[in-house]
Parts: structure tokens; C-alpha cells; sequence
């Protein structure tokens, strides 16, 4: 969802679907686990490292699936212990 709600426009918003359909990406539902582990990382983190609801949901379904984060953008998830990330640069 994060993905999509960062197209600039709907040719870029087609792009993100299409390199999403054609590499397979696994969509992982969000369950009872993720939801209650998400709660707590935004109580935990939101005033001290800026953790919003969506990095927290991010976060807490990888953990959840035991899963690596690919993301370009390491800072919003520094504050989560246990989470392995990839790490990407944009260019």
C-alpha cells in the first residue's frame, strides 16, 4: 500500500503495479499479531523516534513473517529491535 500511495501519477502508479505483478511480490494480509505488535511499536516509538502507523505496520509484518524489510529508507525503522533490514539506494 505504501508503494501505490507514493506515485507522483497514474502512469507511475501503473509502473509500481505492473514491477509489483511481474516480480512476484508476496502481499502478506495483516492479522491479529501484526496489528497488536504494530500498537505497541507506535506507543513505544511515535514520541521519541517518529514512528507512524504505517512504518509500524511495515515493521511489525516482517517481524511477524519472519521476513527481511527492503527499504531505501533505514531511519524510520532504527528504533525497531530484531528487524532485519535490506537496504536500497533510490536513484
Amino acid at each position: 500500500m505504501e508503494l501505490l500511495q507514493g506515485a507522483l501519477n497514474k502512469q507511475e502508479l501503473l509502473g509500481i503495479k505492473k514491477f509489483l505483478e511481474k516480480s512476484e511480490t508476496k502481499i502478506i494480509p495483516m492479522n491479529e499479531e501484526i496489528t497488536h505488535r504494530a500498537m505497541e511499536y507506535v506507543e513505544n516509538y511515535a514520541l521519541s523516534d517518529s514512528m507512524e502507523l504505517a512504518d509500524a505496520l511495515i515493521a511489525s509484518t516482517a517481524i511477524e513473517n519472519n521476513e527481511t524489510l527492503c527499504t531505501a529508507n533505514g531511519k524510520h525503522y532504527k528504533c525497531v529491535p530484531d528487524l532485519q533490514m535490506d537496504l536500497f539506494k533510490v536513484e
